[in-house]
Parts: structure tokens; sequence; C-alpha cells
């Protein structure tokens, strides 16, 4: 209906949902009808159905809010994008329902810094490795390394402040060939990487 808060693109025209494509659910095989009453209006009619009374779609604002679908709202093809999409419909009837809709928030706070990359180089290796990362926060990093049955094999720890970017050399001499687990523990948390020793 135009100029309708659900389903109208503009003042003079509404817009247009389909029901029976691949881009929904593709179950309305036998749509209903519904007539608003009691202050209900009707919000969406079927093209080309001579009864122009009959409704898809109802709304009702009074001492509560309600929209009625008659056709199933799964149905609704999101596939091609001229038509009203599914997504549009909620977030207008949503907002018709004076709810606050969720959108994109500026972030306000400093990104949080992460060891994105626990990077082990040259991986596998057989004699020195360096393990590099990005210190999420102040403290003492230590780093574990295990064998695969669980073993510590190696421990080495080091002081950094927050975004120092920190090098760790591994010694691939003093140990078997194998998969190792290398772990960082920080006062942040836990991060690890798999690397292997292959002479």
């Amino acid at each position: 209906m135009p100029n309708d808060p659900i389903t109208g693109k503009s003042p003079t025209a509404g817009d247009t949902m389909v029901l029976g494509s691949a881009g929904g659910a593709n179950n309305a095989k036998s749509c209903d009808g519904v007539m608003p009453v009691g202050g209900a209006v009707g919000c969406g009619y079927y093209k080309d159905y001579p009864d122009t009374t009959v409704q898809a779609i109802i709304r009702y604002a009074g001492a509560y809010k309600l929209v009625f679908f008659a056709c199933p709202f799964e149905a609704i093809d999101h596939a091609v994008p001229r038509y009203l999409q599914k997504w549009t419909m909620v977030r207008r009837i949503l907002t018709y329902f004076g709810e606050r809709v969720p959108g994109v928030q500026q972030q306000l706070s400093a990104p949080e810094v992460r060891p994105y990359a626990l990077k082990v180089t040259p991986n596998p290796f057989r004699g020195q490795a360096r393990v590099e990362f990005t210190a999420p926060i102040s403290g003492v990093m230590e780093l574990k390394t295990f064998s695969a049955d669980g073993r510590l094999v190696s421990s080495l720890a080091q002081t950094a402040t927050i975004g120092q970017r920190i090098t760790f050399h591994l010694d691939g001499g003093k140990l078997a060939n194998g998969i190792y687990l290398v772990q960082l523990a920080t006062p942040a948390g836990v991060y690890a990487r798999k690397t292997a020793v292959l002479k």
C-alpha cells in the first residue's frame, strides 16, 4: 500500500512482494486472505485478485500493535533485489512496533591488540625457528613448547608492553623429529600453534 509504514515504498507507490520463487521457502501454494476489522488496516493485497477487501497483510495500532500475515512470511522471495526483501520487512515491522533496530556502532574504545599471527618460521624447521607475535597486553609472556604426547620440552619467558612485537627462538637441534604445540601464555589469554621438526 502506498505511504504505509510496512509496505509503502513512497507516498504514491507501494512495494511488490513475491511469494513464489526459489528465493523463499517456496511453500505458498494456497495463500489465505484476511479482512481488517476493529481499527485494523490492510497493508498488502494480492495483485489481480478481484476482491480488493481481502488482504495478505494487516496491521493494527491501539492498546497494542500487531502485524498479521495471511501469507507465509518464510515464502517471501529475497533473490530479486527489486522486490521487497524479508529483512527489510522485519526492519519496518520492528520500527512500527517502536523497537530500536540494531545498526553499526562506531567503536569508541581503542581496538584490542591480539597476537593475530602467533607465527612460527620456518615451519616445519630443523635448526632455529622464530616464534613471533604482538603482545595483547602488558606483562609476562611465557612460551611453552609441548611434544605430541604432552611433555613440556621448552619454556621461555619475556616481559612485554601492549602492542610490542616479540620474538622467541626455538632450537630444533635439541628437539626430536615430530609435531609440537607452541603455546603462548599471556595475562590476556593463551594462544597456540602447531609446528613440526623435520631433520
